[in-house]
This record gives C-alpha cells, sequence and structure tokens, in this order.
C-alpha cells in the first residue's frame, strides 16, 4: 500500500469538498518506520499522528503545536496517561 499517496488524495479530496483544497505543498507526510525514534514536532506546528500494525490502525491522533509531549512521547509510555496506546496494549487480555 502506497500510504503517502493515498493520503495525499484523501486530504486534497476532503478539504476540496469543502471549499478549502489543501495541497501537498502545504503539509508533510513522514513515514518514521518500523521500529523508530520518535522525533519532536517542529515549533509551530500541528500533527497527525498514526500507528499501524498487520494491516490495521492502531491509534490515529492530532497533536496542536503546544502538545509536542503527545506527538513525541505519550503514546510509547504506559505510564504517562491511561489512553495511550501502550497502555492500551498492556491492558489488553487478548
Amino acid at each position: 500500500m502506497d500510504f503517502i499517496n493515498e493520503f495525499d488524495k484523501i486530504i486534497y479530496d476532503v478539504s476540496s469538498v469543502l471549499g478549502k483544497p489543501i495541497d501537498k505543498t502545504q503539509y508533510e507526510i513522514i513515514d518514521r518506520g518500523v521500529p523508530h525514534q520518535p522525533k519532536t514536532l517542529p515549533v509551530r506546528m500541528m500533527g497527525v499522528y498514526m500507528f499501524w500494525y498487520e494491516g490495521e490502525f492502531m491509534k490515529i491522533g492530532k497533536v496542536g503545536p503546544n502538545s509536542n509531549a503527545r506527538f513525541l512521547s505519550q503514546h510509547y509510555n504506559p505510564r504517562s496517561a491511561p489512553s495511550t496506546l501502550a497502555a492500551s496494549i498492556l491492558s489488553d487480555k487478548r
């Protein structure tokens, strides 16, 4: 699957329907790969993060320009908050 091109198309199509087309020069899609080391959200930027595993999205979220902790580390640490991806995985009974 070519996620970057698929997401580009979805972003453009949805934003066009809303009357405010966003083309790919206005955002950046970064695939960090598996495994990866999280990196800081650039200053004054917002982000959408996705965790994908074996064909399914495990978590999709957004962060504002003042939410670097969530973008950088929160979902990797099961003790940072009960709603993090790490805590959810550890509490899953399957």
